[in-house]
């Protein structure tokens, strides 16, 4: 995803949605601890980690991205002022 325009709302709300994986790795931990011993059990583990891996993955690619803009932006303000200044 490519962000056109920092909006600092908007990454706040990217960083504090990559705060759920605590959420999200505690559950799994819950399930690891309630669960019936069931045969299947490993494998909802794994696929539920596996879940979790390809979001958070695509959540910090997104956050970075939005960083990415961030410091562009900067770098073209910082451009433009000097332009000025001179």
């Amino acid at each position: 995803m490519k962000f056109d325009k920092f909006e600092p709302f908007e990454m706040e709300q990217m960083i504090l949605n990559c705060w759920h994986v605590v959420d999200d790795v505690k559950l799994v931990s819950s399930y690891l601890m309630d669960a019936p011993l069931e045969s299947n059990r490993e494998d909802k583990m794994a696929n539920m980690l596996i879940g979790i891996e390809s979001t958070y993955q695509y959540r910090f690619e997104q956050l970075f991205s939005m960083y990415e803009s961030l410091l562009e932006e900067r770098k073209q303000l910082k451009k433009e002022i000097e332009f000025l200044v001179k």
